[in-house]
């Protein structure tokens, strides 16, 4: 297999600037449209020229990846960065797990497991923000109730096996008693 990008849902002279940094690296570059969505990973990537310029089944932007590893990913983000150009859309890799896999579904996928790695950094500043708490103002059961709420949000990101409905559940549950004990300092 040969080095390739797709790249959905940018701007056109936000691509070629993209375009421009992959092809010092002899990495091929493509637009991917709305009309491919339906195809398989590996006939999209069996394809070697844009695929239409549509970007309206999904609001992001994305990076679809084939045959590179993840230090020579970091070196291109950082190169795609240095020439002016901010990626900070989804980037996903083609695997032997997703090449069967529709296009579309496989944004879809990256975009929850996106949406899920977000929500547990979110869950993650939220537990550690506990640290310290003074909880003398909580009643007893109070207390209790606060240390199972935190107990809780720690095993399901200790889990590793959290999904985004868990994740965001177990955030909010912690943010709620955070504003009632932020409330009862102020």
């Amino acid at each position: 297999m040969a080095k390739k990008v797709f790249l959905y849902g940018l701007q056109r002279e936000d691509a070629e600037r993209i375009r421009s940094v992959l092809a010092d690296h002899d990495i091929a570059a493509f637009i991917l449209g709305d009309e491919a969505l339906d195809e398989t990973v590996a006939d999209v990537f069996e394809m070697n020229d844009d695929i239409g310029d549509v970007h309206e089944a999904f609001d992001r932007e994305y990076m679809i990846f084939q045959d590179i590893d993840l230090n020579e990913l970091v070196r291109l983000m950082a190169e795609i960065e240095a020439s002016g150009e901010e990626f900070e859309g989804v980037k996903v890799m083609r695997t032997e797990n997703n090449e069967h896999w529709t296009m579309r579904y496989l944004l879809e996928q990256t975009a929850k497991e996106h949406d899920t790695a977000r929500k547990a950094i979110v869950l993650d500043q939220l537990i550690r923000s506990c640290n310290n708490l003074d909880l003398t103002s909580l009643t007893s059961e109070e207390q209790k109730e606060f240390k199972a709420s935190l107990l809780e949000a720690f095993m399901v990101l200790k889990s590793g096996t959290y999904t985004y409905e868990t994740v965001t559940a177990a955030a909010e549950n912690l943010a709620a008693w955070l504003r009632k004990i932020s409330k009862l300092y102020n």
